[in-house]
């Protein structure tokens, strides 16, 4: 199964998530959970926690793009 969950910075949507995945692997469903953020971090090794949206959009959009690739792959 695959579902999108979008949402603004610091709502907290990790707990969530993972509340989310457990329930789903107790009722026998599983779902496989990516955090893009942390997708990108790990692309832009160079950028500071809490900075990667300072960047210019073109390298944001780049790294959206490359943390996407990897979870449609």
């Amino acid at each position: 199964m695959r579902a999108i969950v979008t949402g603004q910075i610091g709502v907290d949507k990790k707990p969530y998530l993972k509340d989310a995945t457990a329930l789903s692997g107790e009722r026998g469903e599983k779902i496989d959970t990516f955090h893009v953020g942390d997708m990108m971090y790990a692309e832009a090794a160079d950028v500071r926690s809490g900075r990667i949206l300072d960047l210019p959009i073109s390298r944001l959009n780049s790294l959206r793009r490359a943390a996407f690739k990897d979870i449609i792959a």
